[in-house]
């Protein structure tokens, strides 16, 4: 095959623009890319990548994280068949990745750490209401909001104010932002409006 000399990040962007996936999904995939892949990736003409140094890639963030590798390798093999089936490339390099890396550790429920009793619940809003000095003012006013919200942190850390209705007091969230594909309001308490009028001035 011709070399294109175009790198892994514009096949990347090409697919990012053609896929259908929320755009809080998106968003997710584009950090771990650009903090996993890209810095390595873009070194070389995309044709030039084999399996073994795509696998050796992946171990070294699956040394860090075994879910995030595995979603890499699923976002690898999409890219790289996008790029097959141009016919830059004989095989795919990427194909069956997820195979050949280890799977997360499968706990049983009762090995994550949860809450039973009420006092335990009151002492978690406590530490959520007297942050550590140095912590972010943002990550804590997430906090705060996440037991008053019940959404999926993802949902609350790309929340747009175009969504938020101060006079209704509702959260609205459209159907691309969320799993089931379905809208979503959510109505606002007091202590939810007051914090997001905190974080309107950042």
């Amino acid at each position: 095959q011709k070399s294109t000399g175009k790198r892994f990040s514009y096949y990347f962007n090409e697919w990012l623009r053609t896929s259908n996936s929320a755009p809080s999904t998106k968003a997710d995939i584009v950090q771990r890319v650009n903090k996993n892949l890209l810095p390595y990736l873009d070194a070389k003409p995309i044709e030039q990548w084999d399996t073994r140094e795509l696998y050796d890639l992946l171990m070294k963030v699956s040394d860090r994280t075994r879910e995030t590798a595995l979603r890499l390798a699923g976002v690898l093999n999409q890219i790289f068949k996008q790029v097959f089936v141009l016919k830059l490339i004989s095989v795919n390099p990427a194909a069956g990745l997820s195979d050949l890396l280890p799977k997360p550790d499968k706990l049983s429920s009762t090995n994550f750490a949860h809450i039973t009793k009420p006092e335990e619940l009151g002492n978690l809003l406590k530490q959520i209401d007297s942050p550590p000095p140095k912590q972010d003012f943002v990550v804590t006013q997430a906090l705060k909001l996440m037991p008053l919200l019940f959404l999926r942190p993802i949902n609350i850390r790309f929340l747009k104010w175009e969504y938020i209705d101060f006079e209704t007091k509702m959260i609205n969230l459209p159907a691309t932002e969320l799993k089931t594909r379905k809208p979503l309001q959510v109505p606002l308490a007091r202590q939810a409006l007051e914090i997001l009028e905190q974080l309107k001035p950042l």
